[in-house]
C-alpha cells in the first residue's frame, strides 16, 4: 500500500488534530507520521488508494482545516469547480 504525504494549514482550535485524526481512522488508514505546530499538520497516511483518494476531500470539509497540499504528488485533490466551491465555502466562512 503506498504512503500519502499530506500537508494541512488549519485553524488553531482545540479540536482540529482529533477530527484530522478521526477522519483518517475512520476510513481505516495508518497513520505513519503525523506532526502539528498549531497553524500546519505534517500527515504521512497508509491505506488502499481508494480510500486515501477521498481523504483531502473529507479533510477539507472539516471547519478547521483550510488547505490540504499532496506532498507525494500522486492524489489529484480537486477539479477546477471542485476548489471554487470550496474557495467560495471558505471566504464566506471567514468572512462570517
Amino acid at each position: 500500500m503506498p504512503t500519502t504525504h499530506l500537508k494541512l494549514c488549519v485553524r488553531s482550535s482545540p479540536d482540529v488534530l482529533h477530527r484530522v485524526v478521526t477522519v483518517c481512522r475512520r476510513r481505516a488508514l495508518t497513520i505513519e507520521r503525523l506532526s502539528y505546530d498549531g497553524s500546519e499538520i505534517a500527515l504521512a497516511v497508509v491505506g488502499c488508494e481508494d480510500r486515501i483518494r477521498r481523504v483531502p476531500r473529507l479533510l477539507l470539509a472539516l471547519i478547521d482545516v483550510l488547505e490540504v497540499v499532496d506532498l507525494s504528488g500522486s492524489l489529484p485533490l480537486a477539479d477546477a469547480a471542485g476548489s471554487e466551491r470550496q474557495h467560495r465555502r471558505l471566504s464566506a466562512l471567514k468572512s462570517g
